[in-house]
């Protein structure tokens, strides 16, 4: 057998591997919905993550009267890429909305825009949320690679058992 022949099922495995877990990673620390709750009668404002396994966390409270109001900030990448996020301007400083930045200018603008047109009306509450579900269908596809490649590094490793089985017997 040549050399590379007999790497491909290491290869096979740690590849795998590597999607499988980049996969789930990407799912865990950026599939997550984001969602800014504000009530004018209880003067608070709440941003909630839910994590895409259904676990729930309270990121940031603060008092409505803190609020001033929000701005989209833009950043640029390595490769020279924009991204955008949403920051919420309080007495205490500028408070991110996401973990996170994305590529949707749009939607960071409508949003900033709804927090702007709450903090200047009389609205009893505000509700803003953030999917993190095209994230989460990237990161399972990644995963599910990298399921198959293990799946395949399996049938592979029964194939030559098997084989063994038959030459001893």
């Amino acid at each position: 057998m040549a050399k590379g022949t007999q790497a491909g099922p290491f290869v096979l495995f740690v590849m795998g591997l590597i999607f499988a877990g980049a996969g789930l990673a990407l799912v865990y620390y950026f599939g997550q919905d984001i969602k800014l709750n504000c009530a004018r009668s209880l003067n608070q404002c709440v941003i909630e993550k839910t994590s895409a396994f259904g676990d729930e966390e309270i990121e940031e409270f603060f008092k409505l009267s803190s609020l001033a109001g929000a701005q989209v900030i833009e950043k640029k990448d390595s490769e020279g890429d924009y991204t955008y996020e949403v920051l919420l301007i309080t007495d205490q400083g500028r408070v991110p909305m996401s973990d996170f930045s994305s590529v949707d200018h749009n939607l960071h603008k409508m949003n900033a825009e709804k927090i702007n047109n709450y903090v200047r009306s009389l609205e009893e509450s505000l509700e803003i949320k953030q999917s993190g579900k095209l994230i989460r269908i990237i990161g399972f596809v990644f995963a599910g690679i990298g399921g198959l490649m293990l799946l395949g590094f399996l049938l592979g490793l029964l194939r030559f058992v098997i084989r063994l089985v038959r030459q001893f017997n």
